[in-house]
């Protein structure tokens, strides 16, 4: 059963991730982290604490998930907004854990690795 549910929350991530990573339909300048920040470690110079706390914003938003799949009363296209609400929210939380510095970095790794010539 844990195995079916655990499927399912990466299923339903890995469908919902498909979205666009940058802003969201125009309306801020500010990307949307989709991509965790975690995997540019080393190249954002983050500190301890700062992927600490980027641990806790995933594990708090993926909770979320979680808890949302395990409500089998949620409707599909509710869970959706949900999912979709969380990962703004969680993109913020993760924005303002960096620095201006790292913020520039990371728009720039991002247009490099993930944005066409």
């Amino acid at each position: 059963m844990k195995r079916l549910l655990a499927f399912s929350i990466w299923a339903f991530l890995a469908g919902f991730l498909a979205i666009p990573a940058m802003a969201q339909e125009g309306e801020s300048d500010e990307p949307v982290i989709v991509y965790d920040p975690l995997f540019w470690k080393s190249e954002l110079k983050l500190r301890t604490s700062q992927c600490q706390s980027i641990q806790e914003i995933n594990s708090e938003y993926y909770q979320l998930i979680e808890s949302t799949v395990r409500n089998s009363d949620v409707p599909p296209p509710e869970l959706k907004e949900i999912a979709k609400e969380g990962l703004v929210e969680r993109s913020q939380k993760i924005w303002d854990t960096l620095h201006p510095i790292q913020k520039r970095k990371w728009v720039k790794l991002w247009q490099n690795q993930y944005t066409a010539p």
